[in-house]
């Protein structure tokens, strides 16, 4: 991963839990979607505080292994970057200081939060599947296997559509144009170009073997795509 993308991860994204927190704690009283938000933030803040900055773990590529292939300039990351921070940061400014162009909803907040929640379910799922395979920076190593276990034996990019689901979760639970716009037309553009650019690692590095599970299982909805 680039100098630019470890600064973003390790300086400014814990500041930015810190403002989700803040936001979160902010739409309690009158959204239950705030819960999530000041979870989320306190999460991420501790969890970068003590696995980059107390145990000095790289979280952000492979435990083991040579890189043998990986994307340059992680163009991805910061294509998807603004799509899953819209809706995370906007979505809950637009319910507190916009005027309503969605009519504000329990019935929609509730929904938001059950939909995070399975997908809060499924990233959880998808990252004890992967273990030391997993990493936020698009890379292949020399010893890494192909996952099929969990949830990759129904969608071979489950992680992404958990956070297509949170996005979404949160920008229907707040009753967020700006939030659901962002999810349909930046975030999901950014994520099918990242799963063209991992697909085309994981076929240099697997071959058949990767083309074979290809064959047996959605990218990101099983019978659709």
């Amino acid at each position: 991963m680039n100098r630019l993308s470890v600064f973003f991860l390790t300086i400014r994204s814990p500041l930015l839990s810190i403002l989700l927190a803040w936001l979160g704690w902010q739409t309690l009283g009158s959204n239950i979607m705030g819960w999530f938000l000041l979870a989320t933030g306190a999460i991420y803040f501790f969890g970068i505080l003590v696995a980059y900055w107390i145990k000095r773990v790289p979280f952000w590529s492979m435990n083991k292994g040579k890189v043998t292939s990986e994307e340059k300039g992680d163009r991805s990351f910061w294509l998807i970057l603004p799509g899953i921070m819209i809706p995370f940061f906007l979505s809950p400014v637009e319910f507190l200081y916009l005027p309503p162009l969605i009519p504000h909803d329990t019935g929609l907040s509730i929904g938001g939060l059950v939909l995070v929640g399975f997908a809060v379910i499924l990233l959880v799922w998808a990252r004890r599947a992967t273990r030391n395979n997993y990493s936020g920076h698009l890379m292949v190593s020399n010893d890494q296997v192909l996952v099929q276990s969990g949830p990759y034996r129904l969608i071979r990019h489950p992680a992404y559509a958990s956070f297509l689901g949170m996005s979404l979760g949160v920008g229907l639970g707040y009753s967020s144009l700006i939030g659901l716009c962002a999810v349909v037309i930046l975030l999901i553009p950014a994520f099918i170009y990242r799963i063209s650019v991992e697909e085309k690692l994981l076929i240099g590095q697997f071959g058949q073997q990767y083309l074979d599970y290809a064959s047996k299982t959605a990218r990101l909805i099983p019978g659709l795509w």
